[in-house]
């Protein structure tokens, strides 16, 4: 009875992460649309990884005013997420999310030095079916689509 009880428990915490995850991408996905999406973003990242809090870092500088303060900001967040892949380098989300922002700055920021290995990377999880969630795995196949990234 206790593993039964013990299993739903865990099917269900990983249902909410899962969960979780989903809507965190989600809001990742829209949060350089409007200074409230990015505020929304951050509140919400504050209690995530390391890896979402640079991202919310990155983010939130596009809405700042004084340039040396958004290039600031924009590095510190930069370093941060450099720092989250280095200690987790297998972690496909962290990948993801530097992917997606190094597509997404401005040229001028000179932050595209790892597309070509996240790319790779994002490429062989998809083959190797190392992601189980389909809808995660749909969302990753139209990203890579829209950026012309490949076959995947």
């Amino acid at each position: 009875m206790r593993l039964v009880v013990l299993l739903t428990l865990l099917f269900f915490c990983q249902s909410i992460n899962a969960q979780n995850q989903a809507s965190m991408l989600s809001l990742y996905t829209h949060a350089a649309d409007s200074k409230s999406l990015s505020e929304q973003f951050t509140k919400r990242a504050a209690s995530e990884s390391k890896a979402y809090q640079a991202v919310a870092m990155m983010i939130s500088a596009k809405f700042g005013i004084n340039p040396i303060s958004k290039y600031r900001k924009f590095s510190q967040g930069r370093k941060s997420l450099e720092a989250a892949i280095k200690s987790e380098p297998n972690n496909l989300e962290y990948r993801y999310l530097r992917l997606a922002m190094q597509l997404n700055v401005p040229k001028i920021l000179a932050y595209r030095d790892s597309i070509e290995e996240d790319t790779d990377m994002l490429k062989a999880a998809l083959k190797s079916h190392k992601i189980q969630n389909p809808e995660h795995k749909q969302k990753l196949i139209c990203f890579m689509k829209k950026y012309n990234l490949g076959e995947t």
